[in-house]
C-alpha cells in the first residue's frame, strides 16, 4: 500500500511539472543557414595614403595656476638676500629645504640667510601679524551679503625694525603661509589656466575629419554587401526563430521569468526586420575607429537579466552569429591595401584622442627639456605615420568595441596588424607622457608668498599659488 501511494505522488509530481513548464526548456534545432553567397569582389586599392599632417606645432599641456609666478621669481632675484619666515605649520626641517631649492631654483644669486626663529616667532605673537605696512581689512558686503575687503594703509613697524638683527643682515622677509580659499577664489584660479594644445589637437582633427571621404568608397560597397549577405541568413532564421518563441511561450507560466524572456526576445528579434528590406543601423557595417573593425550596434539592453538561465535559446549570439557569417563572406574582398590605411586613421585618432587627454587642465609640474622631448618624438610619430607602408589584414574577430557617438558595438572582424603597429606605438607615447609629470593629484592647497622690504615694511610682492606652483622637486616657481 506505501509503494503504490509514493508512486502515486511522483506520477502527479511529474504530471504537475509538464503542466507548469517550470524548467521552460524546449528541444532546439540548429538554426537553418543559406547556402554561402559568391564571395565579393575585391574592391580597388586606395589611390594613395590618408593624410597625415607633420607640420611642427608648439604645444603645452595646460594647467590651472594665477599666472604670478614669473612676478614672483623677478622679485626674489631683485633681493640680494632673504631670511624665511614661516608659520609653525611649515617651519619643519623638510618643507624649509623644499623653500630653500625653490629660491636655489629661481633666483640662485640670492642669498638666504639663516633665521633667528625665537626672536621672530616672539615678534610674530606679540604682533599679531606679520609686518606689512598695508593689509586687508572687511569693506561691506555685495548685494547677495558676500563680504569684501579694502586695503588698510598702516605706519611704517618701527618698533620691530630694532629688532633687525636677527634677520642677519637679511635686505627683505620672504612670507609663505597656507591659506583657505573659498570656492569663488578657487573658481577665479582654476579659470586663469596657462597654455594648451588647441592648435596641435585642431591641425590632428582637421585630418581625422578626412575620413569620411576617403573612406566612402569602402564603406558603402562593403555596406551593401554586408546588408545582402546578412538579408539572406535573417530570412531563413527569423522565421524559424518567431515559430520557436511561439512553440516556447506555450510552456511558459504567466508572469515567469521565461515568459517575459520570450516577450522581450520577441521584440529584440523584430528590430531586425527592416534589415531583410536592405541596410539597416543595427545591421553589420565597417568602422574605421581603433584599428578598423567590422560590428553591429550592441541592443541586448533590450533582454531582462538572467533570460540565459530560462532555458531559452540565446538569440543574442545568434545574432551576432550571423552577422559574423555575413562578415566573412566579404573580408577578403577588403584586403588589398585597405586594412593599412585603417591602420594610419587609427594610429593618427589615437594620438589625437591621448594627446587631448594629457592636455586636460591639471595639477602638475614638467620639466621643459622633458616636454620638449616628448613634442619631438610626437613629431617622428606623424613622419612615420605619413610615409610608413604599414601591414595588416581583415581576420574574423568576437568582442566588444565601443564607437564614437555609437555605443558598445559587437565586433565580428577587426584588422589583425603585422609589424609596426600605429595604435600600439601611440599608446606608449601616453604612457611616456604620464611619466613626465610631477607634483600630480594636488590643486586644493592655496599657499601665499609675499617679499617685504625689512627697512621699511614696504611690500615687494604678494600672491596666491596652487602649492604645485611654488614648492615641486626643486622646480623654480612657475608653468609648465
Amino acid at each position: 500500500m506505501g509503494r503504490q501511494f509514493f508512486r502515486f505522488v511522483l506520477f502527479l509530481c511529474a504530471a504537475f511539472i509538464l503542466a507548469c513548464g517550470s524548467s521552460g526548456k524546449v528541444a532546439l534545432q540548429a538554426t537553418p543557414v543559406p547556402v554561402p553567397g559568391p564571395r565579393a569582389e575585391s574592391l580597388a586599392p586606395p589611390g594613395e595614403k590618408f593624410s597625415v599632417p607633420v607640420s611642427e606645432i608648439s604645444w603645452i599641456p595646460a594647467a590651472p595656476g594665477s599666472g604670478l609666478a614669473g612676478d614672483f621669481v623677478r622679485a626674489l632675484r631683485d633681493q640680494k638676500s632673504v631670511a624665511l619666515l614661516l608659520p609653525a605649520e611649515m617651519s619643519d626641517g623638510l618643507m624649509e629645504d623644499r623653500i630653500y631649492q625653490m629660491i636655489r631654483s629661481a633666483a640662485p644669486e640670492t642669498k638666504v640667510v639663516a633665521r633667528a626663529k625665537g626672536v621672530l616667532d616672539k615678534l610674530l605673537e606679540e604682533r599679531g601679524e606679520i609686518p606689512y605696512r598695508v593689509t586687508l581689512q572687511p569693506g561691506g558686503a555685495y548685494v547677495l551679503v558676500r563680504p569684501y575687503n579694502l586695503p588698510k594703509e598702516h605706519p611704517l613697524n618701527t618698533d620691530w625694525l630694532a629688532k633687525k638683527t636677527a634677520l642677519k643682515g637679511a635686505k627683505a622677509l620672504l612670507t609663505i603661509r597656507p591659506i583657505r580659499g573659498d570656492d569663488q577664489k578657487l573658481r577665479e584660479l582654476r579659470r586663469r589656466q596657462q597654455g594648451g594644445c588647441d592648435e596641435m589637437l585642431a591641425s590632428l582633427q582637421d585630418a581625422l575629419d578626412q575620413a569620411p571621404e576617403y573612406f566612402e568608397s569602402v564603406v558603402d560597397v562593403s555596406l551593401a554587401t554586408l546588408s545582402e549577405s546578412f538579408a539572406r541568413h535573417l530570412d531563413l532564421a527569423l522565421p524559424f526563430w518567431m515559430d520557436e518563441l511561439a512553440e516556447t511561450e506555450r510552456s511558459q507560466m504567466p508572469g515567469s521569468l521565461g515568459n517575459r524572456c520570450v516577450e522581450a526576445y520577441r521584440v529584440f528579434l523584430k528590430g531586425y526586420e527592416p534589415c531583410l528590406e536592405g541596410p539597416c543601423q543595427i545591421g553589420p557595417r565597417i568602422y574605421a575607429t581603433g584599428r578598423g573593425f567590422v560590428g553591429m550596434v550592441d541592443t541586448s539592453q533590450l533582454i531582462p537579466e538572467g533570460c540565459s538561465r530560462a532555458g531559452l535559446r540565446d538569440y543574442r549570439a545568434e545574432i551576432v552569429d550571423l552577422g559574423g557569417r555575413a562578415a566573412e563572406e566579404m573580408l577578403a574582398a577588403l584586403n588589398d591595401g585597405w586594412p593599412c590605411e585603417f591602420l594610419r586613421y587609427g594610429g593618427l585618432e589615437r594620438l589625437q584622442n591621448n594627446l587631448e587627454q594629457f592636455c586636460t587642465p591639471r595639477h602638475r609640474r614638467l620639466r621643459e627639456g622633458d616636454l620638449e622631448g616628448v613634442r619631438q618624438e610626437v613629431q617622428r610619430f606623424l613622419s612615420r605615420l605619413k610615409v610608413a607602408d604599414l601591414q595588416g589584414e581583415w581576420q574574423k574577430r568576437q568582442g566588444l568595441e565601443r564607437a564614437p557617438r555609437v555605443g558598445p558595438i559587437h565586433v565580428l572582424a577587426r584588422v589583425q596588424v603585422a609589424g609596426f603597429d600605429p595604435v600600439a606605438e601611440a599608446d606608449q607615447l601616453e604612457k611616456k607622457m604620464r611619466r613626465l609629470e610631477h607634483c600630480i593629484g594636488g590643486g586644493e592647497r592655496l599657499l601665499q608668498a609675499a617679499l617685504i622690504d625689512v627697512g621699511t615694511s614696504e611690500v615687494h610682492f604678494m600672491g596666491i599659488f596652487f602649492e604645485e606652483e611654488l614648492l615641486c622637486d626643486g622646480f623654480a616657481p612657475g608653468f609648465p
